[in-house]
């Protein structure tokens, strides 16, 4: 709603039109977030191409979503990158696990030459979890690992891979991670070890 005002304030800031698509997606108004992320690309906003597939994974609009991804891949590296992990979340929803496993290796193998540490370990993330998807978990549990290689000190990291460490059956290497949340000073990590 404040988003929406501000819009309506200052009508013809890009940022401001993605910032409503972003937050009309996250709060489920899918209507929204399209006309908005179609609104910023109209305006030059790289950013819009992200919104608008948010917005047609929304309105179960696949096909579309799918387009907006192509499209973001062709704006910049970080839309390539942005670009790489919705086609991959994209083609595992599907039931396209091979897809998603070419696409998602191909996207941090891109990331990494980039050295782009933290997106390339949230595809590893991404990965693992098609790999205990399709009832895998050595991959699931090497990817997981590469990913705490690359940018294991990020708490989401470490949460993420514990998560799948729990999900493969090696409790003893989310014990570990579960021990250093549980050690930091702020209490979100700490929070996070509960959970695991």
């Amino acid at each position: 709603a404040h988003m929406q005002e501000v819009v309506t304030i200052l009508p013809k800031r890009s940022l401001y039109h993605s910032n409503l698509a972003l937050y009309a997606a996250y709060g489920s108004d899918f209507p929204t977030a399209e006309q908005e992320g179609k609104i910023a690309l109209e305006m030059k906003n790289r950013a819009g191409w992200l919104r608008l597939a948010f917005a047609n994974l929304g309105l179960s609009q696949l096909p579309q979503a799918d387009e907006a991804y192509q499209q973001l891949a062709k704006v910049d590296a970080l839309g390539l990158s942005q670009s790489a992990s919705g086609l991959g979340d994209l083609a595992a929803f599907e039931g396209r696990f091979a897809d998603a496993i070419q696409i998602l290796e191909k996207g941090a193998s891109v990331d990494v030459q980039a050295k782009e540490s933290e997106r390339a370990a949230d595809k590893f993330l991404a990965l693992a979890n098609v790999h205990l998807a399709r009832k895998q978990p050595r991959p699931a549990t090497a990817a997981a690992e590469r990913a705490l290689m690359l940018h294991g000190k990020a708490v989401k990291i470490r949460f993420m891979a514990a998560r799948v460490f729990i999900e493969a059956n090696q409790i003893p290497k989310a014990q570990a991670l579960m021990a250093e949340l549980a050690k930091e000073r702020l209490a979100e990590p700490r929070a996070y070890a509960k959970l695991l």
